[in-house]
């Protein structure tokens, strides 16, 4: 092992005696491949940190929407409780049934009042 080591530093400072500009690319490279394999030695503790900060992520957004939904659901139930009243004088069944089909079309409740009239 030793041997090999002095062999990597020799041929090493003898390229670098030889051509002194590949020892910026050698530099540049052998940072990058440094890079890179630190990256993947490290990988387990890298997406450690990514789970943490993305649940404190999905959490802040989970309450956010929470929120909005609970809102937005409030609206459109107070929205749909109202009711349209249709006044009426007789109990004519085609009459009621325009009514009732008018409101699904148009309206935006599905409660339908009738008030029958004397």
């Amino acid at each position: 092992m030793v041997t090999g080591l002095f062999a990597v530093l020799s041929g090493i400072t003898g390229n670098l005696l030889l051509a002194p500009e590949n020892a910026k690319v050698f530099t540049v490279y052998f940072l990058v491949t440094l890079f890179v394999v630190g990256i993947m030695f490290a990988r387990v503790q890298i997406l450690k940190i990514i789970l943490y900060a993305s649940s404190g992520v999905v959490e802040s957004v989970t309450s956010l929407n929470s929120r909005v939904r609970r809102i937005v659901v409030k609206k459109i139930n107070e929205i749909n409780n109202h009711s349209v009243i249709f006044f009426t004088r007789g109990d004519d069944a085609s009459n009621l049934n325009k009514a009732a089909l008018y409101v699904m079309e148009n309206e935006q409740t599905k409660l339908l009042t009738f008030v029958h009239v004397y």
